[in-house]
């Protein structure tokens, strides 16, 4: 489908949960929306790098959850939390209060 889009030179949105308010994932006239809501799993979490191997649709509590089972704490938290997902956040470049917190 992405190959044929870019042949065609039509204009692909990457969509996740939908919870932004800044219009990031508006659909384009001419092109295709991509819905990303169902790459939702959490791969990998190593506690000890502290890191997460995540797909785009995971929703930020389930990574806050994950994070805390091994003691650890997820700062991002928009106000949407229970909706929205990482691939959005890194995409929107949003976080929330927390991350001035704990950066």
């Amino acid at each position: 489908v992405l190959k044929a889009c870019h042949r065609l030179g039509a204009p692909v949105v990457a969509r996740g949960a939908g919870t932004g308010l800044s219009g990031g994932a508006m659909p384009h006239g001419t092109g295709l929306t991509l819905a990303l809501a169902k790459f939702n799993r959490i791969l990998q979490v190593d506690p000890l790098a502290r890191t997460a191997r995540v797909q785009c649709g995971v929703r930020n509590l389930a990574i806050s959850e994950a994070a805390a089972s091994h003691g650890l704490y997820y700062a991002p938290d928009p106000s949407s939390q229970i909706a929205c997902s990482i691939g959005g956040n890194i995409a929107e470049n949003s976080g929330g209060v927390h991350c001035l917190k704990y950066g």
